[in-house]
């Protein structure tokens, strides 16, 4: 049976250079119990590294990459029930890379299925088969046992086992297989037969109707009026008894029954509430409850139809219109510092100094160059070598060129303040003798009067507010006073501190008394967008919500 098992399944599989079929329970070695192709040497050898890894507590399926001169071979072992196998494992070497295995090990799984059947005892058959929907982890799972079980109890050729489903019925299970390819053509042949067999039997009853193929039947699982499942028995040489085959359809129903019940979400159960509340509504009792459904309606109504001023929330921070950035000129070092964030600076004044070192050598090294140039130069006109002096006038003209933009350089040491104003960010206390790099922002500067505020509003907001709309904000440092403002500018969208995304609004001051406003400031913004009704301020992020959910999840 093994042998025969073997040579099929290497047959199937794609490029199988050789297979063996190894028992592990022998404290002597790997036994090889067959192999393919029957006339290779040594098979042992060959498969059994791989086949005691599985043993050795790597998993139950273990997979190896090798290569063989340009080929690549995929080593790949599986635990395998079978008969007379008490540690048993199956071995192949197949020509593959890593981007088959899926597929090999899938098609390895479906195979080694007909294979792991269970060999019930004598007091096997005794035990009520439904006791699997009960013991298994899921109802799926739990049919497929039960016709496992059934099978066995019985002695039928197969059985296969489907759970209602809303669309239709599912297979679930077979008796003589572990897993099973739901696309097959004789999959989907059955479970239109189980369909058309079910629609019009009765819960329980066993039927052979002239549309089954000889020797088959359906056996249709469900409780009180509801179709669960049903059973579609491939009988050959097995008794029939249908007594005992009702008692397990009555009591795999209401197995089946249960777990739904216990298996069923919360919104599930909501549904089932609020329909049992509609239903009652409408009759002669509850009047409490009625009472209760026309104050929630009159709420609703009214909500509905009174407006009040809606606008839209959101973080604001103090800016100024204008703000200049000092970059560093050059690459050099940090060496004096004058002010830091908060101070007052005067147009002109020096925030910092820059280190001067390399460029004052810099310096004494263009003019030396220079001034010899400057000599040959003198002498090739004293000696009417005219070729010469045209050469050293053009490396006077270039040290010279180069003294300049070195004295430019010394000049912008200095890094002075452009405006009067306020120094917003920057602290180099901290970094004197520190290297800056040419472009780095080490202040910013704005001036101490002209303000704006920069709101940012949600992605999900910034429909509501347009170029005009007015507004207030409330800062940390003024809790009690309000800075009104208009907005002007809709900018780009950012990315908010919580990873969100927002759009920042600019509005202009329009407060006059703006006294002790700092850029940096913080706050919250409101912005009017009109009046809505009171539902619509308080319920239109649920109603969005709602839409978004049924636009991503429904057909």
């Amino acid at each position: 049976m093994l042998d025969h098992w073997l040579e099929i399944l290497c047959r199937a599989l794609p490029r199988v250079r050789a297979a063996a079929i190894f028992d592990l329970s022998n404290q002597d070695g790997a036994r090889v119990v067959s192999a393919w192709p029957r006339e290779q040497t040594n098979p042992g050898e060959r498969l059994g590294p791989v086949a005691e890894l599985v043993v050795g507590g790597e998993g139950t399926v273990v997979s190896r990459q090798r290569e063989e001169g340009e080929r690549k071979l995929l080593l790949v072992a599986r635990r395998l029930a079978a008969p007379g196998l008490s540690e048993g494992v199956l071995a192949l070497e197949l020509e593959a890379g890593l981007d088959q295995q899926a597929v090999i090990l899938r098609l390895l799984e479906w195979s080694a299925g007909f294979l792991e059947l269970p060999f019930d005892g004598g007091g096997a058959d005794r035990e009520d088969p439904a006791l699997a929907l009960i013991e298994s982890s899921s109802v799926d799972e739990g049919m497929g046992l039960l016709a496992e079980r059934l099978a066995a109890r019985f002695r039928f050729r197969q059985v296969v086992a489907a759970s209602a489903r809303a669309s239709g019925f599912e297979i679930t299970g077979l008796s003589t297989a572990k897993s099973f390819d739901k696309r097959a053509a004789w999959i989907a042949e059955v479970r239109s037969r189980i369909a058309l067999i079910a629609s019009a039997a009765h819960i329980g009853e066993l039927v052979r109707a002239e549309s089954l193929p000889e020797g088959c039947a359906v056996l249709v699982l469900g409780h009180g009026d509801r179709v669960l499942g049903a059973l579609y028995i491939e009988i050959g040489d097995g008794l029939v008894d249908e007594a005992a085959l009702g008692a397990v359809a009555s009591s795999a129903g209401t197995a089946i029954a249960l777990r739904q019940d216990a298996a069923r979400s919360s919104s599930e159960r909501l549904r089932d509430s609020v329909l049992a509340s509609l239903r009652a509504l409408v009759g002669p009792r509850w009047l409490g409850a009625k009472f209760a459904a026309a104050l929630v309606a009159l709420t609703l109504l009214v909500t509905a139809f009174v407006e009040i001023d809606y606008e839209v929330v959101a973080p604001a921070t103090v800016e100024g219109e204008v703000q200049r950035a000092i970059v560093a000129p050059f690459d050099s070092y940090v060496v004096e510092q004058y002010v830091r964030a908060g101070d007052a600076v005067n147009q002109g004044q020096v925030m910092a100094e820059l280190d001067t070192r390399d460029l004052l050598l810099e310096e004494r090294k263009w003019f030396s160059e220079r001034a010899e140039a400057e000599k040959q130069y003198r002498q090739s006109l004293a000696s009417l070598d005219q070729p010469q002096a045209r050469i050293f006038s053009s490396r006077v003209e270039q040290a010279q060129a180069q003294l300049e933009l070195v004295r430019s350089r010394l000049a912008r040491t200095k890094l002075v303040s452009p405006m009067n104003g306020t120094v917003i960010s920057g602290d180099l206390s901290r970094s004197l003798g520190a290297p800056v790099k040419r472009g780095d922002v080490l202040y910013e500067v704005a001036p101490s009067r002209g303000f704006r505020f920069r709101v940012e509003v949600a992605d999900k907001r910034i429909r509501d507010v347009s170029v005009g709309d007015k507004g207030a904000v409330a800062l940390e440092a003024f809790a009690g006073k309000r800075f009104s403002f208009q907005v002007e500018r809709i900018g780009n969208a950012v990315e908010t501190p919580r990873g969100g995304i927002a759009f920042a609004v600019e509005g202009r001051v329009t407060a006059e008394d703006n006294a002790g406003l700092l850029p940096g400031m913080s706050g919250t913004a409101r912005i009017e967008a009109g009046r809505r009704s009171i539902l619509w301020v308080y319920g239109h992020g649920v109603f969005d919500w709602l839409r978004l959910w049924a636009w991503k999840r429904l057909p």
